[in-house]
This record gives C-alpha cells, sequence and structure tokens, in this order.
C-alpha cells in the first residue's frame, strides 16, 4: 500500500499480505464455496415456482398462466430490478453485508409466501425474493474477480455457472419431490428455513471488496484521505448515478449488449423448458418415459464442460511459457465449440420427437446432453468474458446480462406453451433451432472484433488480465 502524488492516495499492491488474493486457499475457498451454494439454492427456488404454479392456481382461484406469472415471472421480473442497481452498491460498499443482509431477508419472505392465503401477498413475496436472489447471482462474480487470479477464475466462474444451472434443473425435481408428500407452502417453508441458515453460515466469510478493506484495516488511510473514505461510506450523487452502470453497460458497450442477448435466449430456454419438456414426455406418444429425465440429460451436459475447461488451461500454460498476454478472447474456445453444438442440438431434438416420428425417448433424450452443455458453455465463457473484461466492473456487466437473462427468462414459460400447442411439438422446437443458428454467427464476431471493441471502451480498456 502506498501513497504518490500531489492527491495522496492509497491504493493496494497484489503482494500485499492483505490482499484477499494473498489470503490463504482454504479460507478463500470457504468464502467462494458458501456464496456458492447460496447462489444454487436460491436458482432452486426460482424454477421451482414452475411446478408450484401447477397446484397453486386452484388454491388461489387463477388459471394456470396467471399462477405462472405470480411464482415465476414475478420472481425473475424482481431479480432483473435488483440487478440493476445492487452491483454498483457492492463495489462502492463491499460484498459480506449484502450477502448477509439479503439472504436474512430472502428468509423472511419465502415465510412470507408460505403463510400468506392471498395473491398479493405471494406477489409481494415472491418479487422480494426475486429482487434479493440478484445480488448472490451477480455480485458473486466480483467476489471472484476480488478474491482469484486469471488461473484460478478458470475454475471457479465455472463452478459458479455450474452450480447455477444445476440449480435451474433441480428446482422443478425438488419442488416436484416436496408436492408428492405435502402442500406446495412446504416449499416455501422449506426455502425458509435453509436461507435463515444460510444467513447464519455468511457471518464467517470475510469482507473481500479491496475499497472496504482499505477502511477496515487502514484507518490511517481514512486520515490521510477523508475525501476518499467519506466518498466510499456515502452514497453521493455520483454513487447515485453509478447505481444506473449496468444500463449504461448494456446500451453503451457491444460487448456487454451480445452477451446480454446470447445468454438471455440460453436462460429464456431452460425455464421455457421446465414449461414444455413435461407437456412433451408426458405425451401419449412417448409412453412411460420419466418426465425428469430430459432435465437429468441437461444436467448430465453440463458436466461435459470439465474438459473444456481443461483445453482452457493448457491454453493459459502454453502462452505463459511463452510470456504471451492471455486475452480475453484467447478464452472463448467453450463458446466458440457450443454454439453450433446447440443448434445441432436443437434440430436434433425437433425432428426426433413425436409426433413426426414415433422412436424411444431416450434418442431425443440424448441430444439434450448436448443442449446442457451447450447452455453451460455460454454461460460461463460469457460470464468470464465480461469478468475479464470489465475487472473494476465485472459485477456491474454481469448485471447487466442478468437483466437481460431475467426478463427474458420471465416472459419465455408465460407464452412458451401456446406455440407447442399450436404449432406442434416439432415446428415449435425447429423455431427455437433456427434462432440457435443464427446465434452461431456471435463467437466470430468476437474473435475478429473482440479487442477491438475493448480499446474503444471507457470501461474495458483500461483492465488487465492478472
Amino acid at each position: 500500500m502506498g501513497a504518490t502524488g500531489p492527491d495522496t492516495h492509497h491504493s493496494w499492491t497484489l503482494d500485499g499480505r492483505c490482499h484477499p488474493r494473498q489470503w490463504g486457499r482454504a479460507r478463500k475457498a470457504y468464502d467462494t464455496c458458501l456464496i456458492l451454494f447460496l447462489e444454487f439454492y436460491t436458482t432452486t427456488i426460482s424454477t421451482a415456482g414452475a411446478p408450484v404454479a401447477n397446484q397453486a392456481c386452484e388454491d388461489l382461484g387463477i388459471s394456470p398462466v396467471q399462477a405462472t406469472f405470480v411464482f415465476v415471472s414475478v420472481y425473475l421480473i424482481g431479480q432483473s430490478v435488483g440487478g440493476i442497481f445492487f452491483p454498483p452498491w457492492s463495489e462502492s460498499f463491499g460484498r459480506k453485508n449484502f450477502y448477509i443482509i439479503s439472504t436474512a431477508l430472502y428468509s423472511l419472505f419465502c415465510l412470507m409466501i408460505a403463510v400468506s392465503t392471498s395473491i398479493p401477498g405471494v406477489v409481494v413475496g415472491r418479487f422480494a425474493t426475486g429482487v434479493l436472489s440478484s445480488i448472490p447471482t451477480v455480485v458473486i462474480t466480483g467476489s471472484i474477480e476480488d478474491l482469484w487470479d486469471t488461473r484460478a477464475r478458470v475454475w471457479w466462474v465455472f463452478w459458479w455457472v455450474l452450480v447455477g444451472n444445476l440449480g435451474l434443473l433441480t428446482g422443478p425435481m425438488i419442488s416436484d419431490g416436496i408436492l408428492g408428500h405435502s402442500h406446495w407452502k412446504w416449499v416455501f417453508y422449506t426455502a425458509a428455513i435453509v436461507t435463515a441458515c444460510l444467513a447464519c453460515l455468511l457471518f464467517t466469510i470475510k469482507e473481500s471488496r479491496l475499497s472496504v478493506l482499505l477502511l477496515i484495516v487502514a484507518p490511517a488511510a481514512t486520515e490521510a484521505a477523508p475525501d476518499q473514505a467519506s466518498a466510499t461510506r456515502t452514497p453521493n450523487r455520483r454513487e447515485k448515478l453509478d447505481l444506473l452502470r449496468p444500463l449504461r453497460l448494456l446500451v453503451t458497450e457491444p460487448i456487454v449488449f451480445l452477451v446480454s442477448i446470447v445468454t438471455a435466449v440460453s436462460f429464456g430456454l431452460i425455464y421455457l423448458f421446465t414449461e414444455v419438456l413435461p407437456m412433451i414426455y408426458l405425451a401419449p406418444a412417448f409412453g412411460a418415459s420419466p418426465k425428469n429425465v430430459p432435465f437429468l440429460a441437461i444436467g448430465l451436459g453440463t458436466f461435459l464442460s470439465i474438459f473444456t475447461r481443461g483445453y482452457d488451461i493448457h491454453v493459459l500454460a502454453r502462452r505463459s511459457a511463452k510470456s504471451l498476454p492471455m486475452a480475453p478472447e484467447n478464452k472463448l474456445a467453450g463458446f466458440v465449440i457450443g454454439a453450433p453444438l446447440l443448434a445441432v442440438s436443437l434440430w436434433w431434438f425437433a425432428w426426433t420427437i413425436p409426433p413426426f416420428i414415433m422412436l424411444h425417448w431416450a434418442i431425443p433424450t440424448t441430444s439434450l446432453i448436448l443442449t446442457g452443455y451447450a447452455l453451460n458453455e455460454f454461460n460461463y465463457v460469457l460470464a468470464g468474458y465480461l469478468t475479464d473484461c470489465y475487472q473494476r466492473y465485472a459485477a456491474s456487466s454481469v448485471g447487466a446480462m442478468a437483466i437481460t437473462r431475467s426478463l427474458f427468462s420471465a416472459v419465455f414459460p408465460l407464452f412458451g406453451k401456446a406455440p407447442f400447442r399450436s404449432l406442434g411439438f416439432n415446428v415449435a422446437s425447429t423455431v427455437l433451432a433456427i434462432v440457435a443458428t443464427v446465434l452461431c454467427v456471435v463467437p466470430p464476431l468476437f474473435l475478429r472484433y473482440g479487442a477491438i471493441l475493448r480499446g474503444k471502451s471507457v470501461f474495458a480498456q483500461n483492465q488487465q488480465v492478472v
């Protein structure tokens, strides 16, 4: 830590003992794993709303579409709202308190949903939990960037994306398990209990945001630079404007915009699948196929990403041996592979399901393994790409991605069933395959123009990968 220039300021060096990247590996792994589990569990509660809606519509006296809106879309709309405001605050005021407060409030609002006997109570509870769920979803990338260098981030961002995707896929299965033995309210009673325990455990993690640590471990710095300390502690006009940083990144940064659209489509596809795959697999033409099998296939596919991470590590080691810099575009291999595989898998699925052809359910289900791999690569590679491009503003850039992702995911389940009923399973699935085919043009664009776009960016041009 040192002070330079006429405007004395304090800064961290990467070899400083108090720097989070220099903490012990056990400490860093513990903090990261606990936050990852929080992300996993809140994500399961997101998609758990789809099965709940089917049962709760009778209790609440609303239609299935209205119930889907209440239990799924409202949550995701709340998540998009949280994605706008929370990341810049975490970048100014730190991570730990955000995690603790949001998780405790999440528990209380889950309890509110469980005890509520009216639609407004459920709507308020689902919206609030959606807003609060955006904190682990978007702030965790900032925590990972705080704690780990480039080599380690390859794996930690991978595990973050993997547990998030597994949460999306296991949510309906966990919900079905609870609904098979008790009332739908117990989905939220259980969520309240689990997140209350997590809120207590989060007291054991350490603050990792450098600007906040500076005030904690170096009080002399606040005396030397009282204006800087005051700016960090109080939400002045500059910070209020910064609350819109995710939106500014979304509309002014081509990289953020394209990444947001691609990940929004991929996440929306998962939420759409929670609605339409049970329709397809419970159709008489499919016989007695288990309705959760397609989700297991997608989940299996996500683990194939481990092989791509091995390739990423190989590329990193090779470039390091040659003293070559590791640009963000050098880590897009999974996206380059995943984009065409997603298109292939959806074309395969679209024309191997009834009524076009009568095949054993295992044949189209196998295609979903490739879908799972591709979706995981989309979210891992592109989240990592944003983190590397916008290191200092990692949480805000991922927040911009989360906004569009949540909005797409909120809309897809509402209108997804109608095309599958009106167009038929094959044609509706073909539409998805066409969209995936169009997305195949994005990886070459990043490879060719990514460095140029970063060079022109106010937010990314001064960022260095370390």
